[in-house]
Parts: structure tokens; C-alpha cells; sequence
């Protein structure tokens, strides 16, 4: 169990540290499509308890802004009328 813990975190890893080069990580691989609430998968909750393993914790509104303005700019850079923004900013999590 434990091992596959550990893939699915070296595997979100991998991704995340990509996402600046390949945004469309984005859209494509880091969110499982099968999931109603996507932001519940196991690599997610980790970050967000990140502090209980030593490193400063990050909440799941701030990784999901830092997300949509990766994103936004790689849209905008394909179509300059593309305004990518949070659906519900005051609502966390945002679709």
C-alpha cells in the first residue's frame, strides 16, 4: 500500500515539476478525468498537509491559483482573446 502511495506521489511530482515548460499538463495529466472531486486525490491531500512532513504547507486555493495562471497564460499566449479566470473565487474549490 505504501508503494503506491509512494508512485502516486512520484508521479504528481514528475508533473509538477513540468508545468511550467508543458502547461498543457494542466488540461491533459495531472487531474484523474474519473474523479467528481479531483482535488481529493491522494497526492493533493498530501501538499495540502505538507507541514505535518516538515515543508511549508500549501493550500488547495493557492496551488489552484497558481494552476489557472499557469494555464491562463499559456491560453492567452495561444489566443490573446482567451480570459481564463476562477469560476467562484469567493467558493473554494473552484471548477
Amino acid at each position: 500500500m505504501l508503494d503506491l502511495a509512494l508512485a502516486a506521489l512520484r508521479e504528481k511530482k514528475e508533473i509538477f515539476a513540468r508545468l511550467e515548460r508543458e502547461p498543457e499538463l494542466i488540461l491533459t495529466d495531472l487531474f484523474d478525468p474519473s474523479l467528481t472531486h479531483p482535488y481529493d486525490e491522494f497526492p493533493f491531500r498530501v501538499v495540502e498537509h505538507s507541514e505535518e512532513l516538515g515543508t511549508p504547507r500549501m493550500r488547495y486555493h493557492q496551488m489552484q491559483e497558481r494552476l489557472v495562471n499557469i494555464i491562463a497564460c499559456y491560453l492567452g499566449n495561444l489566443d490573446s482573446e482567451v480570459e481564463i479566470s476562477l469560476k467562484n473565487k469567493n467558493y473554494y474549490p473552484s471548477s
